[in-house]
């Protein structure tokens, strides 16, 4: 119905068609996670805002531990780095952009760092 009004002053873009491979993740490596995981009001904490309260995104309970304990614990920072992204993240992801260069930055030659 909304394409029967486009004209000069309406357009519409519709990116529908190419959802699936729209989300795609190139990267095995979620850095960002590091920096802003999310805590939900159900003393959950998720890898993201994009998977908040979802089972897939969650990474643990912190009702009856504090967060720093939970946070290093061998069993969350196992969790953490073994999500991959390109297996389980093809959905929009606020992080994406972030991931890419911190990703690309990673994958540098350590030798070469001091000209970056």
């Amino acid at each position: 119905m909304a394409k029967k009004i486009v004209d000069d002053d309406f357009k519409i873009i519709d990116h529908y068609h190419d959802l699936e491979g729209r989300f795609l993740k190139e990267y095995s490596t979620c850095p960002y996670i590091l920096f802003r995981p999310v805590i939900g009001a159900d003393s959950c904490v998720y890898t993201c805002q994009d998977k908040a309260y979802t089972d897939s995104g969650k990474l643990g309970n912190i009702k009856d531990v504090d967060f720093k304990g939970f946070w290093f614990s061998k069993e969350n920072l196992d969790s953490v780095y073994k999500l991959d992204p390109s297996k389980s993240c093809n959905h929009h992801c606020i992080s994406h952009s972030k991931n890419v260069i911190i990703n690309e930055y990673f994958s540098i030659d350590s030798e070469h760092l001091p000209f970056t």
